[in-house]
């Protein structure tokens, strides 16, 4: 508690602390001179120096030392004698000038943490609200891309499979021996609108709405699946989605980075994707058969475990990597969410 300025003097406070120095000197005047009670004095020095600021305490201290000098004086005659009365009334006020001083910088000093508490708190929330907007406009960014292959790039490359086809379908009716590549180009260019639909469907979740994280996921698997480089599967029982899009898409991407991550480093062939709800608690698992466990492969990828964490930040969930004792690892997102709605238990 900061120690207050001569500007705030409270009557009722100032009549306290005389209160307090006329009690303490009854008590020092009753217990006798034989009996040292000089240390006591603080207490009114220390209750003036919080209630009424530290110009106040020091008159305090000229106060209790001339209250002390009165209690310890019976007869008009000091009694521990006058050639050493100086240096006892001299060390007793450098005393309680010394506790007021140390009060004071010990109040200067919370003072100071509070204030940079107050702008490290500050600096804190405005980091974190220009990553929050870093990451939406990347989001956004992704969608906007997404939205352009599938919209312009993905209607050129069916126009050019058709031209191809249609080409290839005019020389093999002249009995050309081009119309083998130009059958050979329309393939190529068909496997180049899957390969564009799927990184579409990557950039731009089409199931991923507010209402349907766990259709998201789905299409996720699928798309895993048909890439033909590991088998996906999505289980889940329940109707499970989080309160905004922004919050479902967060827990999408951590998924899509766990499973990314499995293929890429851990050469996984089998990737199971979790979702269910239970105790007022969402829970995301992505398990893989992995041949490398898991502390070695989030080693390499440590920026990748890093915008995960980041995104389990940003919806308030705990996330966690684990080895599996067959090898492979198993990722752990926990959140808080009211109950989901049941629906029909499905495997996809």
């Amino acid at each position: 508690m900061p120690y207050q300025d001569l500007k705030s003097f409270d009557w009722r406070d100032g009549l306290a602390s005389l209160g307090l120095l006329a009690l303490t000197a009854a008590l020092d005047y009753l217990t006798g001179y034989s009996v040292p009670f000089f240390l006591f004095y603080l207490v009114p020095i220390i209750f003036t120096l919080r209630r009424l600021g530290w110009k106040y305490g020091m008159g305090m201290c000229v106060l209790s030392i001339l209250s002390w000098i009165w209690c310890n004086s019976p007869g008009d005659k000091i009694h521990f004698g006058w050639p050493n009365a100086f240096w006892s009334i001299t060390l007793c006020f450098l005393l309680f000038l010394l506790v007021v001083n140390l009060l004071t910088e010990r109040a200067r000093l919370v003072k100071r943490e509070i204030e940079y508490k107050d702008v490290m708190d500050r600096e804190a929330r405005s980091r974190q609200r220009l990553e929050r907007e870093v990451l939406e406009a990347s989001e956004r960014e992704q969608r906007n891309i997404g939205h352009d292959l599938h919209d312009n790039l993905c209607q050129q490359l069916t126009a050019s499979a058709l031209a191809a086809k249609v080409l290839a379908n005019q020389l093999k009716a002249q009995s050309r021996p081009e119309a083998q590549t130009a059958e050979q180009l329309t393939g190529m260019v068909e496997k180049a609108i899957e390969f564009t639909r799927t990184l579409t469907r990557s950039l731009r979740p089409v199931g991923m709405k507010k209402e349907s994280l766990v259709d998201g996921l789905r299409e996720l698997a699928a798309d895993v699946s048909n890439e033909g480089k590991a088998a996906c599967q999505l289980a889940c029982s329940q109707n499970i989605s989080l309160a905004t899009l922004e919050a479902n898409m967060h827990l999408y991407r951590i998924a899509q980075e766990a499973i990314g991550h499995a293929i890429r480093h851990g050469a996984a062939k089998n990737i199971l994707i979790g979702l269910q709800a239970a105790n007022q608690e969402i829970i995301l698992t992505i398990s893989d058969d992995g041949n490398v466990r898991s502390s070695e492969t989030w080693t390499r990828d440590a920026l990748g475990l890093q915008i995960m964490h980041y995104r389990a930040g940003m919806i308030s969930a705990d996330l966690k990597v684990e080895s599996q004792p067959a090898g492979g690892s198993r990722l752990i997102c926990r959140l808080s969410a009211p109950a989901p709605t049941l629906s029909k238990p499905h495997v996809e």
